[in-house]
């Protein structure tokens, strides 16, 4: 697979941000990328921990305090309490920027996240990340299934700006070319290469300083406005 020409780095108008860039946030989006950075760097620090059992067991005490102080205002869904669009369906534009605070992947809030930052636009999308021993396969080496569903996130990214809709995914294929380091700066590129009908190829890389680790293709399906799922339905 070749994906042509690299792509340029998207920014001005045709670059959108899937989070809220940083600078003036609102107090609660500061204090919860606060929050998802300590429990993210708390989640990297029991990843094989080898600290005692006394003070793994003092570290779960605390940690037990916080998830009651907490739980009362837990939600099931990060699309819980946002209104929706003037369709009444998940949007891709800047209202969606708060989805995507709390996104799996890209999410600053979430402590699961690497996080990654990524933007899409009438080019594609360009995503940069680096992973750590959170996501840990062989000895030094990012798992598989980490750098897939990151492609999966990319590459629909690339679709649904270039449908202007959510692009759900139809098929996904991998090619490991070599290992990917943990710790290191990855990059993620992602472009159309064909449309038709309701349907959308797309390819993409990750790649280090050193060159393509993996590359992907696969076909995304642009969804039908009927079936777009309000917000506040629905956890993808």
């Amino acid at each position: 697979m070749s994906l042509g020409s690299p792509l340029t780095p998207m920014t001005g108008p045709d670059a959108t941000p899937m989070t809220f860039p940083d600078g003036d946030l609102p107090d609660e989006i500061v204090a919860s990328r606060r929050a998802g950075t300590a429990a993210r760097a708390l989640i990297g620090n029991l990843v094989g921990s080898r600290a005692s059992a006394a003070e793994l067991d003092g570290a779960a005490a605390a940690i037990e305090a916080v998830n009651e102080r907490l739980a009362p205002a837990a939600v099931t869904t990060r699309f819980a309490g946002f209104p929706p669009g003037p369709t009444g369906a998940l949007g891709l534009g800047p209202g969606s920027q708060a989805i995507f605070e709390h996104h799996p992947f890209v999410g600053p809030s979430n402590p699961l996240s690497p996080p990654m930052h990524l933007e899409r636009g009438p080019s594609g999308a360009i995503a940069t990340v680096t992973y750590d021993q959170r996501h840990v396969g062989m000895p030094g080496m990012v798992h598989g299934g980490v750098l897939a569903a990151a492609f999966d996130l990319v590459l629909a990214a690339a679709a649904a700006a270039s449908a202007e809709r959510p692009a759900p995914t139809g098929t996904l294929t991998i090619r490991y070319r070599r290992p990917t380091r943990l710790h290191t700066p990855l990059r993620y590129e992602a472009h159309v290469t064909r449309t038709g009908g309701r349907t959308l190829q797309v390819e993409g890389a990750v790649s280090d300083g050193d060159g393509a680790t993996a590359e992907a293709d696969g076909v995304f399906v642009m969804a039908r406005t009927g079936t777009i799922p309000p917000v506040g339905i629905g956890d993808a």
